[in-house]
């Protein structure tokens, strides 16, 4: 289930956000897919952690950081 969805605050030159992730929860927990220029970048489970932390990890991908820690 999708729960929130963040945008980079930069777009190509189509209008289109060059990153975007979208924080979603299943049985298990909450997870965020990463996306860049439209396509799947990849995902991270975040099973043991909170909403909170999940967003915040959405975030920081659309800023662009903490680059050198994401898992995925």
């Amino acid at each position: 289930m999708l729960m929130s969805k963040y945008f980079s605050e930069e777009t190509d030159s189509a209008g289109d956000y060059i990153r975007t992730a979208e924080v979603k929860k299943n049985i298990n927990g909450y997870y965020v897919d990463y996306y860049e220029n439209g396509h799947k970048f990849g995902s991270t489970k975040l099973y043991d952690h909170t909403e909170s932390y999940a967003e915040d990890a959405a975030e920081n991908w659309v800023l662009g950081i903490n680059k050198e820690t994401w898992v995925i």
